[in-house]
């Protein structure tokens, strides 16, 4: 019994002479304002020991994988001061930010200590709009094209290497300078345009963007248009409705030739077979034709598409398309 008090009163005195630590973080919260990302976000938080026993960092956790953080030391003596580094990884982010570190020392009052990441993550550069849609031109009158835009995020060092599109037809040239905006970012204008002669029908294209920035070199973004030439479909998609199994349905479209010379149309023909089939009469010899689109009467229940392939004399629209579609059912 005599050994059991000894040992008591030798732990009490032990405490007693190691003291109590108290841990102290002067700024616990760095906001980092606006960072570009891809970028490393990099802080020192200072953390103090204020209490009269040692202070033992045992664990310093960050909220996920993209932020490390490691103490420069882990035992501090009454009223030693060390840093936790800090470093976040901004490449999968974008908007506002928080993260934060969880501190876990023997400060018996307060053993978990939160230091907390905040800010912005923006584009080091956008481009916008990220379609250009020229919407319904001529073959030989494609219009004025259309425009888009890069801005360069204030304090980003970009420069814009090249921009092209994946089809020769169109042209993307600088629309002016680089012009300074208020807000410190700057932006580049660029015209896009159908050169003459662009084959007629639906035109997709990707239009790519090439920075000197590392880690995002290449922007690509989509341009569409409908290029018509003198031969005009109408309508050139269309649903056939919802005809029930074995009724079948027919709808017409028009076939019409502008210009001065007149067209021949050579052939018409509806794929799959065994769904579509079409057959044409002429309103107007060699300007306007009807064309009467058939959903056969045997067509399986379910969604149906189509293709009315469309051929003439004309030279760079020998082959033109129109897309049915139909729903059967029961």
């Amino acid at each position: 019994m005599k050994t059991l008090i000894t040992l008591a009163i030798l732990c009490i005195s032990l405490a007693a002479q190691e003291g109590t630590p108290r841990v102290s973080v002067p700024l616990p919260v760095w906001k980092f304002g606006s960072l570009p990302q891809f970028s490393l976000a990099k802080h020192q938080f200072a953390i103090k020991n204020e209490g009269s026993g040692p202070l033992k960092i045992s664990q310093v956790l960050p909220s996920c994988q993209c932020a490390a953080a490691v103490p420069a030391k882990n035992v501090l003596a009454p009223g030693e001061e060390t840093t936790i580094d800090v470093s976040l990884d901004t490449k999968n982010f974008m908007g506002g930010l928080t993260k934060i570190v969880t501190v876990v020392c023997n400060d018996p009052r307060q053993p978990q200590v939160i230091l907390t990441i905040t800010g912005e993550v923006m584009a080091p550069y956008s481009v916008l709009p990220r379609e250009v849609n020229l919407g319904r031109v001529g073959r030989a009158a494609p219009g004025d094209g259309g425009s888009f835009t890069v801005t360069i995020t204030k304090g980003v060092e970009v420069h814009i290497k090249d921009v092209s599109c994946s089809n020769p037809m169109v042209d993307v040239q600088k629309d002016g300078e680089l012009q300074p905006l208020p807000d410190g970012s700057q932006r580049q204008a660029f015209k896009v345009r159908l050169k003459d002669g662009a084959p007629v029908g639906l035109l997709r294209e990707n239009i790519t963007v090439l920075t000197d920035y590392g880690a995002l070199q290449r922007t690509v973004i989509t341009l569409a248009a409908t290029i018509e030439g003198e031969v005009l479909i109408t309508p050139s998609s269309f649903s056939m409705g919802r005809p029930k199994i074995g009724e079948g349905a027919e709808k017409p479209i028009t076939v019409t030739k502008g210009g001065v010379a007149p067209m021949v149309l050579e052939a018409v023909e509806a794929t799959p077979k065994e769904i579509f089939s079409a057959s044409v009469h002429a309103v107007e010899e060699g300007r306007r034709w009807e064309v009467l689109v058939t959903v056969s009467k045997s067509a399986a229940k379910g969604y149906h598409r189509g293709t009315v392939l469309i051929r003439t004399n004309v030279l760079g629209e020998q082959q033109l398309r129109a897309f049915p579609y139909v729903y059967v059912v029961d």
